[in-house]
């Protein structure tokens, strides 16, 4: 069910190592400058928020999730994603997770 869950019983070492590896990745295009139709970037981010949340780093994964949400549903560009598309239900568990982890929500 949880993509996540494919990471269970790896070590912090590794699982710090992967996201190290990730967050590089990602570098080259900011999650900021991300194209609405560059799905493999999306997708890149998608993972990197994952990652985070499993290194406690709540506030990136925060940041990711909300600037994801917010490029795949914003109105003005197309196309558009309902807030009940699986990718959008998804980036809000992660987005709930993170708040979570800040203790910004019950």
């Amino acid at each position: 069910d949880d993509p996540s869950s494919l990471l269970n019983g790896l070590s912090r070492k590794i699982l710090g190592d992967v996201a190290d590896i990730s967050e590089e990745t990602t570098k080259i295009t900011s999650v900021t400058s991300v194209a609405r139709d560059d799905e493999a970037k999306i997708v890149d981010y998608i993972a990197v928020a994952g990652l985070l949340l499993r290194q406690e780093e709540s506030f990136k994964a925060e940041v990711i999730c909300r600037q994801l949400i917010n490029l795949r549903t914003t109105k003005d560009q197309s196309p558009t994603m309902e807030s009940n598309h699986p990718e959008i239900i998804y980036l809000k568990r992660l987005l709930e997770t993170a708040l979570r982890q800040q203790n910004l929500m019950d």
